[in-house]
């Protein structure tokens, strides 16, 4: 097992290069790769990322192309499936020919340098690349170029969630009024949503049917996220004469996923135009987030909802048909066998409505809320055959100043952001990526799936235009006057807790006339939760001094005494406080006595601390105190007794897991720790202890240190959701950027290089990464020399 961990001082005489290339690794294992033509130092980094990630690469393929249950048989079954009926790894291969010659040029060289990779663990003997091919068929498919499209079409998928809530709110609303329904999900765009139907009206034959939970262990291997743990980004940047420096600089902020190795991978690449580094997927060869000489970028998640589902009626006409605002029309299929592991394949059905692929599945409760004679289609920009993103990216990586760059942009399709640039002169923002153009007379507007056979429910076309909120955002556009005097901080995607941390994050940034790096890298690291402080005193105003004199020990006394701390707390999520334990049990607890009476096993689907709720309730936003009232006594309940009630509910909750001492010992790293876990290995229990990591954190689900948690019964204060990847660019110094990531560069678990970077990470730690050789080559801990193969 050991022979595969690689060797990172090694020659190797390899087919595909034209010259020489080296790969440095820094004192991190970060590998900066030099070469004489850009198509060779792709292939370069294509040996790098195999080397270090060939499973996690391998995985994330299967992923996207439908095939996990080749090697976990029937459990990923329903994964399999849904990825099928999207057909990615066809719209991949469709979108290689719209590529610009140099994206293909790089697709292929970075292919031929993940197969030259596996050649040598073939020659070799290298341990099948990676412990966990052990555990599976030791044969590996060669890397093809449009792979690595169809895995930047799986994080677009994994950015966008609003399918998911769209099956969510369609089944709230056969249980609750729109009002209310509202309360939960508040508007996640710019449209008003108080005055959308009840689903039961468009659909009256609908059914609330049971919602299928996955199991925990195969969350992570699932191509959908749920509503609140999708992936996003947070980007901001100060102009020039807003910086110490005098040069602009940039931060960047992806939260995923926590897992085991992470997403991200750190490289640099010397490209003829000069070099490049900062944050890349391993199995794609551009950078999502980082720099070159000229050039700094990063990307904040858009506003734009760029997903809808279709419920199709089925006609009786004896074949398979759907009715359109035209007429009947015939449903396009063909067969697709899924392969099972120790069962007999499977053959589906990929079927196409006009609208897009028809998808059936139970996840997220998708299958409970289609009538009986009807199918679900999903449209989605992703799912475009012309995906040119990927050239966009290359381009933007090449790029000498903003211009240049969003010129490159122009072709960028999904996921939809917004983009910030910044050259030594310029600093600038701007959306990129397709957006739908709905009919204003769709009557559920994207918020809930829409009748496919109504002109209103279609999509009228694809733009990229601003979202339409953008003003009110408080974005600034390059085509701005004044867009040297604006300090940027673009919109985040949803209503919900992530915009407590751009109120925080607005909040730093006013307050400073200047900024720094450094500055910058205090605002990422920052623990202040902005929810906290905004809830606490709405809910606990009249709770506060309140409370009699009681007897140490009892309740009253216990209550009186947690109120007394929370009265005090600043809202620092800090690991080693005892109050950001006590305020989230008791937001949790709240929540539970809030929503339980009307949604009952409902509330399941809801584990999150749905913070906007809270502050609605407590605020009567359009009625929405309503909420604290039992509907099942008689008595009118007020909210503070409610307060109370579920106080004392997470008091007992905190005994009963942590024991019965004073609560100033309590300490939030205790129960909020990161769920730093791989995928396959954490299975086992002799691998686990050795794979995954769990550490104390601070942070939590609406602070810029992000630790969000899912809301597991088991676990719930788990960290499952964080910034698994930050960086800061300062463009006055090429050298001075810094970045992390939430893990090591290596997926081998006994590597040195697993979770060194992850150690770093968690203290809100960065490392540098260098374009000038010699910086590298000081503290490299080896090179790898590629070497063409001559005949």
């Amino acid at each position: 097992m050991t022979r595969s961990i690689p060797d990172y001082t090694a020659s190797f005489n390899v087919e595909g290069l034209s010259a020489p290339v080296d790969i440095v690794r820094d004192a991190y294992a970060v590998p900066h790769i030099f070469g004489t033509n850009d198509p060779d130092v792709f292939f370069g980094l294509g040996v790098a990322h195999a080397q270090d990630r060939l499973w996690q690469m391998t995985l994330l393929r299967r992923i996207a192309q439908g095939r996990l249950s080749e090697l976990f048989g029937r459990s990923t079954l329903a994964y399999d499936d849904f990825m099928r009926r999207l057909d990615l790894a066809e719209a991949a291969r469709s979108s290689l020919s719209a590529q610009d010659d140099k994206t293909r040029e790089a697709l292929n060289a970075y292919a031929e340098g993940v197969n030259a990779w596996i050649e040598e663990i073939n020659k070799g003997a290298l341990g099948r690349g990676a412990p966990e091919f052990f555990l599976f068929e030791s044969s590996i498919a060669p890397w093809r170029p449009e792979d690595s499209i169809a895995i930047l079409k799986l994080f677009a998928l994994q950015s966008s969630g609003q399918f998911q809530e769209e099956v969510l709110r369609a089944r709230l609303s056969m249980l609750i009024p729109p009002a209310r329904v509202s309360d939960l999900l508040p508007a996640s765009f710019a449209n008003d949503d108080r005055n959308i139907p009840r689903y039961f009206d468009q659909f009256p034959n609908a059914r609330l049917g049971a919602i299928r939970f996955e199991p925990a262990e195969l969350s992570r291997l699932s191509p959908l996220r749920s509503p609140n743990l999708n992936s996003s980004m947070l980007a901001w940047a100060a102009t020039r004469n807003r910086t110490v420096s005098g040069n602009a600089v940039v931060a960047g902020i992806f939260d995923t996923q926590l897992a085991i190795p992470s997403l991200w991978y750190l490289a640099g690449l010397e490209l003829q135009v000069g070099g490049v580094i900062g944050a890349t997927i391993p199995g794609l060869p551009v950078i999502l987030s980082g720099r070159n000489s000229s050039l700094a970028w990063s990307g904040t998640t858009s506003n734009i909802d760029d997903q809808d589902l279709f419920i199709e009626k089925l006609l009786d006409t004896g074949s398979r048909e759907v009715l359109t605002p035209a007429g009947p029309r015939p449903i396009v299929s063909r067969p697709s066998v899924i392969r099972i592991r120790g069962e007999a394949p499977v053959t589906i059905r990929l079927e196409r409505s006009e609208n897009g692929p028809i998808i059936q599945s139970d996840l997220f409760g998708l299958s409970s809320v289609i009538p009986e004679g009807h199918i679900a289609s999903l449209a989605w920009t992703g799912l475009s055959t012309n995906d040119t993103s990927i050239s966009a990216l290359m381009g933007l990586m090449t790029a000498k100043s903003t211009d240049q760059g969003f010129l490159a942009m122009r072709s960028f399709i999904a996921p939809a952001m917004t983009m910030i640039i910044a050259d030594e002169e310029n600093l600038a923002n701007q959306f990129v990526g397709e957006r739908p153009i709905r009919d204003p007379r769709n009557v559920f507007g994207g918020f809930m799936p829409a009748p496919g056979w109504l002109w209103e429910s279609q999509w009228r076309a694809r733009g990229v235009a601003k979202p339409s909120n953008a003003d009110d955002s408080g974005m600034q556009t390059q085509n701005d006057s004044n867009i040297g005097q604006q300090v940027l901080s673009p919109n985040i995607v949803r209503a919900d807790a992530k915009d407590f941390r751009l109120s925080r994050l607005e909040r730093l940034l006013e307050a400073r006339d200047v900024h720094t790096r450094d500055g910058f890298i205090e605002y990422q690291q920052d623990t202040i939760s902005p929810a906290a402080r905004g809830l606490l005193p709405l809910i606990a105003k009249n709770l506060w001094f309140s409370e009699p004199p009681a007897p140490s020990g009892t309740l009253a006394r216990r209550r009186a005494d947690a109120l007394q701390m929370l009265a005090d707390w600043n809202g620092d999520m800090n690991e080693h406080m005892a109050e950001p334990l006590i305020y989230t049990a008791w937001m949790r607890a709240l929540q539970q006595r809030l929503i339980n009476d009307e949604l009952s096993k409902m509330a399941e689907g809801l584990p999150v601390i749905q913070t906007l709720f809270l502050e609605r309730v407590f605020r009567d936003v359009d009625g929405a105190s309503i909420w604290c009232d039992v509907v099942q006594s008689e008595e009118i309940e007020t909210c503070d007794q409610i307060a109370s009630l579920a106080l004392d509910d997470s008091l007992l909750w905190l005994e009963e897991t942590f024991g019965r001492g004073d609560l100033s010992t309590l300490r939030w790293g205790d129960a909020h720790q990161t769920a730093l876990d791989h995928p396959i290995l954490s299975w086992s229990r002799g691998f686990s202890f050795m794979s995954n990591i769990r550490l104390p954190f601070s942070g939590g689900d609406t602070t810029l240190f992000l630790g969000f948690s899912a809301g597991a019964s088991e676990d719930p204060f788990q960290a499952d959701f964080g910034s698994t990847f930050r960086g800061v660019y300062d463009l006055s110094d090429p050298n001075s950027s810094v970045y992390i990531a939430s893990t090591g560069q290596s997926g081998h678990f006994l590597s040195r290089f697993y979770d060194d970077l992850g150690r770093l990470w968690r203290r809100g730690e960065y490392v540098p990464m260098y374009l000038e050789r010699q910086l590298v080559n000081a503290g490299s801990v080896g090179t790898t020399s590629l070497l063409p193969l001559r005949n």
